[in-house]
């Protein structure tokens, strides 16, 4: 996860180098102090027809990679 100017938290897939965004509370808490770290993640994603963006909505867990 990074975090942008916005403060937004941003997950990007490294297979596929998709970009994921989390914005609700939940998730924000979730990922904790893990910005700037590898993960291993299972979320709910939910995309919005002509969206331009991908949201998570909910992370199930997320783990640090060694």
């Amino acid at each position: 996860f990074i975090k942008n100017e916005k403060g937004a938290l941003i997950f990007t897939d490294d297979k596929d180098k998709k970009k994921y965004y989390a914005f609700n509370k939940g998730t924000k808490e979730k990922v904790g102090d893990l910005t700037d770290k590898k993960v291993k993640i299972i979320a709910k994603i939910k995309k919005k027809e002509g969206a331009k963006i991908t949201l998570m909505t909910y992370i199930v867990s997320v783990k640090p990679v060694k």
